[in-house]
């Protein structure tokens, strides 16, 4: 029995949440970001591949605009993670909250959260051109 790890991470993008929603929903724009083939069917039940399989999953949960529920994995884990995407508007830009639970605890959750960052979020800026915003320092920590 291997213990599961779990990671919250959240970054502000100068878009409104449905033009977010449409790039993490949209084969080719998610094809775009990654240089890559993508494969995305935008249903419930769906399946999507990113980096060539490297990461891998099905849709669980897709609420226009505002949540994604996603099984997914890289694609040497033996299981799977759940992973949600929840987009809160806010004007002309989005909080984009992502967690992941039921990652393998063979992971190193820092390094996932780099990964987030480098291979999602900063393509995202660098290729489709949607500026990030330096995060607003928070006063309370969040209690996990």
């Amino acid at each position: 029995f291997l213990k599961m790890s779990k990671l919250s991470t959240e970054v502000r993008f100068g878009a409104p949440p449905k033009i977010l929603y449409d790039i993490l929903t949209d084969f080719m724009t998610i094809s775009k970001f990654c240089l890559c083939p993508a494969k995305f069917e935008k249903k419930v039940g769906g399946n999507f591949e990113l980096y060539h399989g490297k990461i891998q999953g099905e849709n669980l949960e897709l609420v226009d605009d505002v949540k994604i529920v996603q099984k997914w994995k890289m694609g040497n884990w033996d299981s799977y993670s759940t992973v949600t995407y929840d987009f809160v508007g806010e004007g002309d830009e989005c909080l984009l909250k992502i967690t992941q639970e039921d990652i393998p605890k063979s992971e190193d959750l820092e390094q996932v959260k780099t990964g987030w960052k480098e291979n999602i979020f900063e393509k995202i800026e660098k290729i489709i051109g949607i500026p990030i915003f330096k995060q607003k320092k928070k006063l309370s920590k969040q209690l996990q």
